[in-house]
């Protein structure tokens, strides 16, 4: 619910799409976790300059470090949803990066979700469903939480 009130008013804002993805992930099977280091290349192919940007990262992975580059600017957050207000507005057709760290470990007491896990032999599934997302999630969110309760 406080996602819901917090950030709909993204719902109807141009935000930047994800035009490349590229990430380095480390198995660390013995420790039962793994470290993501990932970098987005973001363009705005809305027409509409953009003066905001939502950021959605997991409350599943530890975010380390994320920045937000466009030009000359750079903003730093440690924030699962952060709000980026430019300085200088990201222009139709402008492009960005979002460079990001993040970490998973897996212990008996913390409820891990299958899904996410790192398996004994190395391997571990549907980790991109918890890489960032860029704008506001409603559908996302829903998914989620029909994933828990059922």
């Amino acid at each position: 619910m406080h996602y819901e009130k917090s950030f709909r008013k993204y719902k109807h804002l141009p935000q930047p799409d994800t035009t490349h993805v590229t990430t380095e992930i480390k198995l660390y099977p013995s420790d039962h976790s793994y470290q993501i280091t990932g970098k987005y290349q973001l363009k705005n192919q809305t027409g509409s300059p953009i003066h905001k940007i939502l950021i959605n990262f997991s409350d599943d992975l530890q975010l380390k470090s994320a920045v937000f580059k466009y030009g000359a600017e750079m903003v730093k957050t440690t924030k699962n949803q952060a709000e980026i207000s430019l300085h200088q507005t990201m222009t139709p057709g402008a492009q960005a990066v979002l460079d990001f760290e993040l970490s998973y470990q897996w212990f008996a007491v913390n409820g891990h979700q299958s899904f996410n896990a790192i398996i004994g032999n190395g391997s571990f599934a549907r980790i991109s469903r918890y890489y960032p997302s860029i704008r506001y999630q409603k559908g996302e969110l829903q998914e989620m939480l029909r994933t828990f309760i059922f």
